[in-house]
Order: structure tokens, then sequence, then C-alpha cells
């Protein structure tokens, strides 16, 4: 096979691919983005559909990173104030619910520069598995990154909690 073919083959299947994160809901999926910059966008969209992110980014402006695992998550990063907000929609189009953790989860912590408004100073760990788990509307969601552009979420049902004495 010669070069020129190798090349349009590997064009194809990245187009063929493209379709994967062409709309703008998908765009950004599971990478996590400077909230300064393609993440600002991104919070202005998702402030636009869900009431409970608009009213807490009306309280909490400009986040220093935003991560949406899916269409039902999106996660808003405050390095400097140490939380991470945490929205989940308990069904497609609803209002989501949030929680938020503080300080942030060492799995998140590991991925982030020094100086999220500099970009100066490299991740401790920006290549993972780095996992971090929130407690969510009687959910247990479970973030895995195996680098800044991939990561993914999986929510289930929390598990009860021990009987009290």
């Amino acid at each position: 096979m010669k070069g020129g073919q190798l090349r349009l083959i590997v064009l194809a299947g990245v187009v063929a691919c493209s379709g994967l994160r062409s709309t703008p809901g998908t765009r950004y999926l599971g990478i996590l983005l400077n909230g300064r910059e393609l993440g600002a966008g991104e919070v202005a969209r998702e402030a636009a559909h869900d009431p409970t992110i608009r009213a807490y980014v009306a309280q909490h402006p400009t986040p220093d990173f935003v991560l949406v695992t899916s269409k039902r998550d999106v996660q808003l990063v405050y390095n400097i104030r140490a939380v991470l907000a945490y929205f989940h929609r308990p069904e497609p189009g609803a209002p989501s619910v949030l929680s938020e953790v503080t300080p942030l989860p060492s799995g998140l912590y590991l991925m982030l520069p020094s100086d999220p408004r500099a970009f100066t100073g490299h991740p401790i760990a920006p290549v993972g598995p780095n996992c971090w788990t929130v407690p969510v509307a009687g959910l247990s969601c479970r973030t895995c990154c195996l680098s800044i552009q991939a990561c993914t979420v999986d929510c289930k049902a929390a598990p009860p909690s021990p009987p009290a004495r």
C-alpha cells in the first residue's frame, strides 16, 4: 500500500468517526475544558437549558474547568474554592440536581494544572485512570478519565446506608 492510500484510509476513518461529536451537545463530551476558554461556551450552553446550572453560575461565575461527561452529567470545577459542583439530570430534559464536593476529589485534582488561569505547571497525573465518585440524587456517580480528553461517567443507585446503632 502506498503512502497516499494509507492517508486516504486514515482520513476516511476520521471522517466516519466525526459524527460522534458533531452536535453542540456532544462536541466536548468527556473533555476537561478550561472554564475561561472553550469551557465558557459550554457553561453558557448548559445554563441556557438547565435552570439549576443557570442559578448556580449566577452565584458562582466562571468555573476554572468544565467537564460534561454525558448528556445528563455536568461538572464545574472551582480550583481556588476547592469545590466540584456536580449536576445530574434525573431524566433527559429535566432540571438537574446539584451536589457540591469539597475539597476536590483527589482523582480530579491530580489532572489539574497548578494554575488554571495561566495554565502554568504540569498536572501531577494527567494520564489515568483518575477516578472520583460523587453522591447525587440517591445515586453514586463515578467519573473516570484516562486523560483530560477521555472521561466517562457511570451513575448507579447508591448503596444503602448501614443501619444506625
